[in-house]
Protein backbone atom coordinates (compact mmCIF):
# COMPACT_ATOMS: atom_id res chain seq x y z
CA UNK A 1 0.00 0.00 0.00
CA UNK A 2 2.43 2.04 1.34
CA UNK A 3 4.65 2.23 -2.43
CA UNK A 4 1.43 3.73 -3.60
CA UNK A 5 0.74 6.55 -1.87
CA UNK A 6 2.63 9.31 -4.38
CA UNK A 7 0.20 8.61 -6.57
CA UNK A 8 -3.02 7.96 -4.73
CA UNK A 9 -2.26 11.43 -3.12
CA UNK A 10 -2.20 12.79 -5.98
CA UNK A 11 -5.44 11.58 -7.54
CA UNK A 12 -7.07 12.41 -4.03
CA UNK A 13 -5.67 15.93 -4.20
CA UNK A 14 -7.46 16.62 -7.24
CA UNK A 15 -10.80 15.18 -6.43
CA UNK A 16 -10.92 17.17 -3.68
CA UNK A 17 -11.56 20.39 -5.75
CA UNK A 18 -14.47 18.21 -7.88
CA UNK A 19 -17.19 20.72 -8.75
CA UNK A 20 -19.47 17.63 -7.57
CA UNK A 21 -20.32 17.07 -4.06
CA UNK A 22 -20.61 13.59 -4.04
CA UNK A 23 -16.80 12.88 -5.68
CA UNK A 24 -15.48 14.99 -2.74
CA UNK A 25 -17.39 13.21 -0.12
CA UNK A 26 -15.70 9.67 -1.85
CA UNK A 27 -12.32 11.72 -1.93
CA UNK A 28 -12.88 12.53 1.97
CA UNK A 29 -13.69 9.06 2.75
CA UNK A 30 -11.04 7.38 0.61
CA UNK A 31 -8.66 9.91 2.33
CA UNK A 32 -9.88 9.15 5.96
CA UNK A 33 -9.61 5.21 5.36
CA UNK A 34 -6.25 6.07 4.17
CA UNK A 35 -4.59 7.43 7.16
CA UNK A 36 -6.45 4.76 9.08
CA UNK A 37 -4.47 1.93 7.18
CA UNK A 38 -1.39 4.17 6.76
CA UNK A 39 1.94 3.14 9.04
CA UNK A 40 3.88 5.27 10.54
CA UNK A 41 6.27 5.22 7.49
CA UNK A 42 3.68 5.97 5.20
CA UNK A 43 2.54 9.11 7.50
CA UNK A 44 6.39 9.71 7.41
CA UNK A 45 5.88 9.92 3.21
CA UNK A 46 2.58 11.09 3.00
CA UNK A 47 2.20 14.32 5.37
CA UNK A 48 5.49 16.40 3.21
CA UNK A 49 4.05 15.76 0.04
CA UNK A 50 0.63 16.59 1.69
CA UNK A 51 1.87 19.85 2.87
CA UNK A 52 3.73 20.68 -0.86
CA UNK A 53 0.79 19.91 -2.25
CA UNK A 54 -1.06 22.01 -0.23
CA UNK A 55 1.24 24.88 -1.03
CA UNK A 56 0.92 24.53 -4.53
CA UNK A 57 -2.69 24.10 -5.45
CA UNK A 58 -4.62 27.45 -6.49
CA UNK A 59 -7.65 25.77 -5.72
CA UNK A 60 -9.59 26.20 -2.19
CA UNK A 61 -11.20 23.01 -1.86
CA UNK A 62 -8.59 21.05 -2.34
CA UNK A 63 -6.93 23.57 0.19
CA UNK A 64 -9.83 22.77 2.34
CA UNK A 65 -9.99 19.33 1.55
CA UNK A 66 -6.05 18.81 2.86
CA UNK A 67 -6.17 20.49 5.96
CA UNK A 68 -9.13 18.28 6.88
CA UNK A 69 -6.55 15.39 5.39
CA UNK A 70 -4.46 16.59 8.15
CA UNK A 71 -6.85 16.26 11.13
Amino acid sequence: FEPYISGLLSLLMETFGDGRAAIRDATHQAARRMMENVSVLGAGLLVPELIRMLKENGSWRVKVGSIEWLK
